[in-house]
């Protein structure tokens, strides 16, 4: 935004989709604020401005910068997954306003809690953040959340450039029986195609990438979306309290990330053998397909919500995949460890690591899982739900306890 279109905003005045906020703005005034356009169509909060337009300009919120203020409100006061965009632009005698765009959520209702810990739903309506009260209200916008995906979210902070052009050349090619060479398209012809394909949407900064798009096609996922990346660790005994041998962060698209992960995974493993016959049979402590099918599961069901990593954690006995959020409604620690249950949390993220050949639309990797650890340990692997987050146990077949 320029600094013009800031002067012309604060001169229209508040509106539908503006809101002016003091530089004394609570968190608690401001996570309302940002609840009410993310249950209406978005809007803007501008930060250093009075109610009657006059520019006062931002102030440090003690040692804490603003843009970390607002971002960590966005995540630990209002429920439910916001992403803003937030710029500050100069205006006059060294003032600075601060703009924090929020753009019509995916993820309605919003809410925050109030003192005795009970969710309050706003929305915006006309000029005012009003408080849902009737269930006809309420029921609307749980209606509306059904009718989108959370991976489908906008990353407001990215734009078309931050997608590797040639990442997808590839997709379009392979879109069987109808391959298409986005080469030859204009720049207005491909950004029609991507919206179309749900790879671009549109936000209140014009058209950007979706979540997903960008975990899979991203030139640099991590730079917009952090919590992406997958934490790795290997420990010489079965608990943290034991020296740390090996630590990794993986980033990159997810596929990369799937890839080089496994690839560690194995190369720290032993492949024990035995001799069957004239012939080694090799006897992996973790099969491979078992760490892919593992990490895929992690990466492609996890919570993008929720700000934590995916963590891999290997041990003497195990490795644990430990994943943000618990699963979607009605999948239970009992049907994931049964298999053949296909609920997923991200749907254009599945189907198209499923085109891509990476996942079971039927459910059966679990199964895969279950059986496969079975057979080389004589063990069951384990799903542990604990609050908003999953663990997938899976036993070493090797069974090396280093003392």
């Amino acid at each position: 935004m320029t600094k013009l279109e800031l002067l012309e905003l604060i001169q229209n005045g508040e509106n539908s989709g503006v809101e002016f906020k003091s530089s004394d703005v609570s968190s608690s005034e401001l996570a309302i604020a940002i609840v009410c356009f993310a249950n209406a169509k978005g809007g803007r909060i501008l930060i250093g401005v009075e109610d009657d337009g006059t520019i006062t300009g931002i102030r440090p919120k003690g040692r804490e910068p603003l843009d970390r203020w607002v971002a960590n409100i966005c995540r630990d006061s209002v429920k439910e997954w916001v992403l803003p965009y937030y710029e500050e632009i100069g205006v006059e005698k060294g003032k600075r306003v601060a703009v924090v765009t929020i753009d019509m959520g995916v993820n309605k209702p919003y809410y925050v809690l109030d003192r005795s810990g009970k969710p309050v739903f706003y929305m915006r309506v006309v000029k005012e953040c009003r408080i849902i009260k009737s269930k006809e209200e309420l029921g609307r916008l749980f209606q509306a959340s059904g009718l989108v995906h959370p991976d489908l979210i906008p990353i407001t902070s990215a734009g078309l450039d931050d997608l590797k052009h040639e990442k997808l050349r590839e997709y379009f090619l392979a879109n069987r029986p109808n391959p298409i060479d986005i080469d030859s398209f204009s720049t207005t012809q491909l950004e029609q195609q991507l919206t179309t394909a749900k790879i671009l949407t549109e936000s209140a900064r014009g058209k950007v990438p979706t979540l997903w798009a960008l975990l899979l096609f991203g030139k640099n996922p991590q730079e917009h979306v952090p919590q992406s990346e997958v934490i790795y660790a290997h420990y010489p005994g079965n608990d943290v309290d034991s020296q740390l041998l090996d630590q990794k962060i993986f980033k990159g698209t997810l596929i990369e990330i799937v890839e080089n992960a496994t690839t560690v995974l194995e190369a720290a493993l032993p492949v024990p053998s035995d001799i069957v016959g004239l012939r080694r049979k090799e006897r992996p402590a973790i099969a491979r397909k078992v760490l892919r099918e593992a990490l895929v599961n992690a990466v492609c069901h996890r919570q993008y919500a929720i700000t934590g990593p995916v963590r891999l954690l290997l041990f003497s006995d195990r490795l644990e995949v430990i994943s943000p959020g618990a699963p979607p409604n009605g999948v239970t620690e009992e049907n994931m460890q049964r298999g053949g249950i296909s609920v997923p949390r991200n749907y254009f993220l599945f189907q198209n690591l499923k085109n891509m050949n990476y996942v079971d639309m039927l459910g059966r990797g679990l199964e895969m899982i279950y059986k496969e650890i079975k057979t080389a340990t004589g063990r069951d692997p384990r799903v542990e739900i604990k609050g908003e987050e999953t663990r997938l146990i899976l036993w070493r077949a090797d069974l090396i306890v280093n003392q």
